[in-house]
């Protein structure tokens, strides 16, 4: 029993460190979000704006887009981590549009064939299918809304530079 206690002691400790941890990384990224906001807006709203939007850059309008729509992407080696958690989290809602199937959705079936389809391997091929039709989707959507943002952003920053100058 005394055991018992001192491994949960133990095992408190360490939630409560890994606790204080993830609470220091936390406070260190707000407030070097910030400083930097604080940094951006030092010279008044307008020179913030042109700060956070991209700054004052001799690129064209459309090269800054370009150099924007570049830097839109959380990527982690060759692995787009936003894409790839977004496309995760909405590829079964995207498949019942139009009724396809993912791996996900044939797993919770026990792997049966498809009640349309007949056997297995069917349904496999109709589980890749949708697998590429999905990613096509979920990949033009996603880009298409990076692509705008980058154009947005780039626009702001020409605006403010604009009448800032």
């Amino acid at each position: 029993m005394f055991n018992g206690e001192s491994y949960a002691k133990k095992k408190w400790g360490q939630i409560q460190s890994f606790a204080q941890k993830i609470a220091e990384a936390v406070s260190w990224r707000y407030n070097a979000v910030i400083d930097g906001l604080s940094s951006d807006f030092s010279d008044g709203f307008v020179e913030g704006m042109i700060n956070f939007t991209g700054g004052r850059t001799d690129m064209s309008f459309g090269q800054q887009v370009m150099e924007n729509y570049g830097q839109s992407s959380l990527v982690f080696g060759h692995l787009s981590v936003d894409k790839t958690v977004t496309s995760l989290l909405v590829s079964g809602q995207v498949a019942n549009r139009w009724g396809g199937m993912t791996i996900g959705q044939w797993a919770r079936t026990g792997f049966a064939p498809a009640a349309h389809l007949s056997t297995r391997a069917a349904t496999m091929g109709y589980v890749g299918y949708t697998s590429v039709v999905n990613s096509v989707a979920i990949t033009a959507a996603y880009e298409t809304g990076n692509f705008t943002g980058a154009l947005l952003r780039t626009t702001a920053n020409r605006t403010f530079r604009y009448f800032g100058d």
